[in-house]
């Protein structure tokens, strides 16, 4: 299983949603990842190279995948 950081699962997250034409990618997956650890924006961006738990990265990316359609 790949190993991402904050700030790597956030890049990859707004680039598959970009990739898809959704607008406003950077907020949809600042918004998803904010849900799925508690936290707000500025957390996202102080923590940035703190590491995701497989769960964690899993569900975050489900949450992208749904918001593709």
């Amino acid at each position: 299983m790949v190993k991402y950081t904050i700030g790597d699962a956030l890049k990859k997250g707004i680039a598959l949603l970009n990739e898809n034409k959704i607008e406003n990618p950077g907020l949809d997956a600042r918004i998803f990842l904010c849900d799925i650890l508690g936290c707000n924006t500025v957390f996202l961006t102080v923590h940035r190279d703190d590491e995701l738990s497989p769960e964690e990265a899993e569900k975050f990316f489900s949450y992208i995948n749904r918001r593709k359609g």
